[in-house]
Formats: C-alpha cells, structure tokens, sequence
C-alpha cells in the first residue's frame, strides 16, 4: 500500500529500474509514466552483461507514479525518490577520456584524484575497440578550478602510461565534420625534411634546426627557410625514393578508413612539401592536402619555396577557408599535430590533440595521444 504525499513544485522524482534485461521492458515503464502524467526531465539507459540499468528523472505526483507503475517479473526491481537536482553552472561539465590499460590501479589514481580537487563523477564508461580500452568519464568541476584540474588530471593519468582527452561536454556533444591531420610525425612515420637531408649529408644541422622549431625555440618559417636552402641541388629522383619508402603511422590506414565510413571530411595541412601531402592523398583518399612547394628547375631543388609559406598562422588560414567551404563552425573541427607549428590550428580547434607531440603543443591542446596509435582518436569523438 502506497501513501500520498504532497507534491512541491521544486521537488523531483528519481526512478531506478534495475534486473534482467528483456524486450517490453522499457515499454511498460514508460506506459506507466505516461499514465500518470509525470513530465519526462532526463532519461538514461544502460545494459551490460544482459543486466538493465534505466534511471529516470521526471517531474510529477509520486502516488501517481507509483499506483501506475507496473513492472512484469520478479527478477526487475525498482526504487523511488523525491530529489532536489543540483544542476552544474554552464561550461562546468567535462568528458575525462582515458585510452590505454584499464586497471585498479588508474582507476583508483583517478578516483583520488578527482576527489582531491572537489571534482563530480557522473558517469563512467568503459569502451573497446579491438584490443584498444578506455575508461570514459562525465565529470563536474563546479567546486574545482577547471584549467588546473584539467592539467593535474591529465599529470596523473600520464604517470600510469595511459592517454588521456578532456574536453567541454557541450563541445564532445556537437559532432564532429571535419579532422584535420598534420603530416610529418602525425599520419606519416617521418619527418621528411630530415629524411632528404640524410641524402645530403646535412642530417646533424637540419634535425637539429627542427628540433629547434617543433619545441618553438625558431622562428618556424625561418628555419625552414634555412633548412630547404640546404637541399640546393637535389635531384627530383630523390624525393621520388624517398617517397616510395615512406611507411605510415601505426593506425592511421584504419583510423582514415573509419572516418571515411562516417563520412568525415578529412585533410592534411602540412608545413611539410606538396610532393608528399598529395601521394598521402591519394593514398589515404583523403578529401584536400596543403602544403609547401618546392622550387624546382631543371628537375633540381633550388634551395627554396615558392609563396606563400605555411607556417602555423598559414595553417589556421587553410582551417578557416575549409570552414567556410564547408559550411561548418570552428566547434565541428578536430585537428591533430605534433610540434610548435601546429600550436595556432590544434588550440582554435573544437577538439585539439597532440599525438606524440611536444611539450608546448601538449599544453594547448585537449589532450595527448603517445602511449596508443593514431585509431585511440576514435574513442574521443562524441558522435
């Protein structure tokens, strides 16, 4: 026998169903709601191992609720409570996607964590694809300072040796059209700059001037500048071996065929040479590839580029004109890169990654892919 209670305005109704998962289940609950006409505030679902998890959260008169809810079986049960929701300020939820080992051990380092910081746990998924894993969290910040939770949870989730993305809930909901791909160190397993000047015998100088650049020591388009000028000379065969020898990055074959299938629009834009960018585009049947031109005469390197040169400002430009052919908002872009370049494009991106890349990279971005290969990016798409 069930008592009635007065119904206050500012009040709610939690319903949990739990039990054996089966088909009319869903239906008969939600028959019963209806008949008692109590509004539908949020609804949640979840079957794993055959066992139902259904949460609602409706606003309407217990009694009510309760006298016409029926749920058929002995082996499913439910609770109800009357709830006040505390509901996060906006821009204070954000999804902890974690790629890599799952075990007691990260759990627990992120578990302390968060509760160290005054950080909410909401939910938690874990999610599989083939052999990779990842432990995917709903968290409020609203008793934490978001950027220097964001920093110190991915500080401690990198100390286990697992990658790890955090990114605004509003943005992971809004899907995703358009990922763009740095090249060198990103979709190919090289940096080809430094590859042509082994041929030449300027490796020690040009990798050194590089490195230089990628941790954002250089003026990028200076040192670029400096390092085509010693490929004066070089004959277009060589670019052409050097070509046929390029292996790609471990997982991008499968993560470009994926997105494909999901009808992402996908492109390269590279501070590396169009000699490469468009065999990458062909080869990978991606949708535009960009990058810088080589002059070349007489089937010679001339030891210099042809205008315009795309540094990183370049390379935010390309991102901007695609937005507008496409038809498309900033929010909807994921970028992917490596080095200080990249900084400009991955930081005004919906959803910027760092795969492999290098501290200041690391520290704009969402998050940073070096443990798995390029197919945990899969894992971080809200769509």
């Amino acid at each position: 026998m069930f008592l009635q209670h007065t119904y206050r305005m500012n009040e709610f109704i939690s319903l949990s169903i739990i039990g054996k998962d089966r088909p009319g289940i869903l239906d008969s609950i939600v028959s019963g709601i209806e008949r008692s006409g109590a509004q539908i505030v949020d609804v949640q679902q979840h079957v794993s191992y055959g066992i139902l998890n259904l949460f609602f959260l409706l606003k309407g008169d217990e009694y009510k609720i309760r006298k016409e809810l029926f749920i058929e079986g002995s082996d499913i049960s439910f609770d109800i409570h009357r709830i006040e929701p505390i509901y996060s300020p906006s821009g204070k939820r954000f999804v902890l996607t974690a790629i890599g080992k799952s075990s007691p051990s990260l759990l627990r380092s992120i578990s302390s964590t968060t509760g160290r910081l005054g950080i909410n746990n909401l939910s938690i998924n874990m999610l599989t694809r083939g052999e990779l894993t990842a432990l995917q969290f709903l968290m409020d910040f609203r008793e934490c300072n978001e950027e220097e939770g964001r920093k110190e949870l991915l500080r401690v989730i990198s100390s286990q040796g697992v990658d790890a993305v955090i990114e605004p809930e509003e943005s992971f909901r809004i899907g995703k059209k358009l990922i763009v791909f740095d090249m060198d160190s990103t979709l190919i397993d090289a940096e080809t700059l430094d590859e042509l000047a082994k041929i030449t015998g300027m490796q020690d100088e040009v990798k050194r001037i590089t490195e230089k650049a990628m941790r954002g020591e250089m003026d990028y388009t200076e040192s670029l500048r400096l390092r085509v000028s010693m490929l004066k000379g070089l004959h277009v065969s060589v670019l052409e071996r050097l070509r046929s020898s390029l292996e790609l990055t471990a997982g991008a074959e499968e993560l470009i065929s994926t997105l494909r299938s999901m009808k992402y629009r996908i492109a390269v834009v590279s501070g590396g040479f169009t000699f490469f960018t468009d065999w990458i585009k062909e080869k990978l049947h991606l949708d535009y590839a960009f990058g810088n031109r080589l002059e070349i005469k007489d089937g010679y390197l001339t030891g210099r580029l042809e205008e315009p040169v795309i540094d990183a400002a370049g390379k935010q430009r390309i991102i901007e004109e695609l937005i507008l052919s496409e038809h498309i908002t900033p929010e909807e872009v994921v970028v992917v890169g490596d080095g200080a370049n990249d900084t400009v494009m991955v930081r005004n991106a919906g959803l910027g990654i760092a795969f492999r890349g290098k501290e200041i990279l690391r520290e704009v971005a969402d998050g940073s892919i070096s443990k798995t290969d390029l197919r945990a990016l899969l894992f971080c798409l809200g769509n």
